[in-house]
């Protein structure tokens, strides 16, 4: 029996397993076709898994391109880093051929396939050299050609600064618009969502999710962990996770515990990543802007995490200046798993307030 390449896990993957490159959202272009579109993600059966496409997974990835929630680079991406296509690319050269033939539409040239995998032999991720082939134009002619538009991406330099904006307790009714600025600014930050409002907005947990953004579990109602019971602490954190699950195809992959509060007994019923911080930028006791921009300028530093709440509009208002100036000041802004991804990793039930290199 062939297997269908289904739609949730493989987009997940773009979000959490290989944060070197983030999509972000465009639409299919006006003059494109449902035919047209069908014969691009055929074409990605072939390519990448060497068959010809199954009839439920053709389709959902269809319906996904047509109504313009994933760009051509997306479904590239999930074809080439699922399951079935890691199989027939085990070593690197595999790998580099299918890129050629996907992406660009022809084999390998000699010269080419040597040097891409000598650039993964030396250790590069395999989706850097994704990156440097989904932007080429080769690639863009391709998409334009069954009227799909490509998607941008943004990159993580690990030799450069970065810090991980979190924004807590929300959504709110003006997270979107911190999204939109993240998403101009080919940024990222990481939102741990409150169930309590998270049952609000459904969309915009979407919307951060896809953008390439993290969405992580911040309890159901904001009460104090360490005061309750097993039971009760693991319904605090299931409840976000259906929501965030409902929304995205996924759970939240990281916890930060309502006031920091946590011993090992909570740890141990949280099982992932707790996220602290190591810069309060003291937003919920100021409620104004111009303090918020102040303090985040003043204090960060490479491999912060910069603690705010999209639930307060001043707050919002310092995002939207601070995103594009922390970038001119020469900070990346990452996620806090991507941050951690490059620093040394960060494993379950443990505790991290900062990835200071």
């Amino acid at each position: 029996m062939r297997r269908s390449i289904r739609i949730a896990a493989v987009l997940m993957s773009v979000i959490l397993l290989l944060p070197c490159v983030v999509s972000t959202k465009t639409v299919v272009r006006a003059d494109a076709d449902a035919g047209n579109v069908r014969l691009f993600v055929e074409r990605l059966y072939r390519e990448t898994l060497g068959r010809e496409a199954d009839e439920q997974g053709e389709a959902e990835w269809v319906d996904l391109l047509v109504r313009g929630e994933r760009t051509g680079a997306n479904v590239a991406f999930g074809f080439i880093f699922s399951d079935e296509c890691r199989e027939l690319t085990a070593d690197n050269a595999a790998f580099v051929q299918v890129l050629y033939r996907a992406m660009l539409g022809r084999q390998a040239d000699e010269a080419g396939l040597s040097s891409w995998v000598s650039f993964l032999e030396a250790g590069h991720k395999r989706s850097m050299a994704f990156a440097g082939f989904v932007n080429s134009p080769e690639f863009s002619s391709i998409c334009a050609s069954y009227g799909i538009v490509r998607g941008e991406y943004r990159y993580i330099d690990p030799s450069r600064p970065m810090i991980a904006l979190t924004f807590d307790d929300g959504p709110s009714g003006r997270t979107a618009e911190i999204v939109a600025c993240l998403e101009a600014n080919r940024a990222a930050a990481t939102f741990f969502v409150t169930g309590l409002n998270a049952q609000y907005y459904p969309n915009t947990l979407a919307r951060i999710a896809s953008s390439g953004s993290e969405i992580g579990n911040h309890t159901y109602d904001h009460r104090g962990l360490t005061r309750l019971s097993d039971d009760d602490i693991r319904g605090e954190l299931s409840s976000v996770d259906d929501m965030v699950m409902a929304a995205t195809g996924s759970i939240a992959p990281v916890v930060r515990p309502p006031y920091g509060s946590h011993d090992e007994r909570t740890d141990t019923i949280i099982a992932r990543p707790i996220m602290l911080w190591n810069v309060d930028t003291l937003d919920w006791r100021t409620r104004n802007a111009q303090s918020t921009i102040n303090h985040v300028l003043s204090n960060a530093r490479d491999g912060d995490i910069i603690l705010m709440h999209d639930i307060y509009s001043p707050t919002v208002d310092a995002a939207l200046y601070l995103i594009p100036e922390l970038q001119r000041r020469g900070f990346q802004l990452v996620t806090v798993s991507e941050l951690a991804e490059y620093r040394g990793g960060a494993q379950a039930g443990n505790t991290y307030y900062s990835f200071r290199p």
